[in-house]
């Protein structure tokens, strides 16, 4: 049987909905969360599609931290930065904010005590 969202089984069955939620959610591979949906606390249900991306992810910042050994901390810091500005950027966009990287390093750089009100 394929796995089907609760959100889709909310709306097409919403009879069964209760007690497929209760049978997931009370489910021995489910995480909580502190924090509901609606009225339902927040669960994931850990299967093997997301417990092999756990895995990559983890072999993957291992790989990261061994190869940052040998990178001078001031290209991290500066690498960090470029981080941060391509996704406030992206994200931006994503929100129909219009912005450029300028603008917003410029903003990250800013280390007045009293900062205007800024847009960004």
């Amino acid at each position: 049987m394929q796995y089907e969202l609760l959100s889709k089984i909310f709306y097409k069955n919403n009879a069964a909905y209760e007690s497929i939620y209760l049978n997931r959610f009370s489910s021995e591979f489910a995480y909580h969360y502190d924090f509901t949906i609606g009225e339902h606390q927040a669960f994931v249900g850990i299967n093997l599609d997301i417990l092999n991306l756990i895995t990559s992810i983890l072999q993957l910042d291992k790989r990261l931290l061994k190869a940052s050994k040998g990178v001078p901390p001031i290209a991290l810091y500066q690498f960090t930065k470029k981080c941060i500005v391509d996704e406030i950027q992206l994200t931006n966009e994503i929100e129909g904010v219009h912005s450029t990287r300028k603008e917003i390093r410029e903003l990250i750089n800013d280390k007045t005590e009293r900062k205007e009100r800024k847009r960004l």
